[in-house]
């Protein structure tokens, strides 16, 4: 599984947010959304709402772990904030069918 890393800004558009995430989950990779900042949660927050939406059409699940994590800018600068790590899961206690990408 390949876990990608996206850093949400207060500029993110959710639904393009929400669109790349189910991608990458339909193909069963994983993503680290990483954020701090109240807008920027809210953002990341509603992309994961629409995420599930896209992936219940399809009769997929999502796991979702929230952690507090600390985000490096230019040295010296350190915040902390927010990781969301999203991976596909199986739905109702289905078998998860995912295509590999791996050849």
């Amino acid at each position: 599984m390949i876990v990608t890393e996206f850093r949400v800004a207060a500029t993110t558009n959710m639904a393009k947010l929400a669109g790349a995430i189910a991608y990458a989950l339909r193909r069963g990779d994983g993503i680290d959304l990483v954020t701090y900042g109240l807008r920027q949660v809210g953002i990341a927050a509603q992309a994961v709402a629409l995420t599930r939406e896209f992936l219940l059409d399809d009769g997929m699940g999502l796991s979702v772990e929230i952690q507090q994590t600390q985000i490096k800018f230019q040295p010296p600068e350190i915040k902390y904030g927010v990781r969301i790590s999203l991976r596909p899961a199986a739905l109702h206690g289905e078998a998860l069918a995912v295509e590999s990408a791996q050849a």
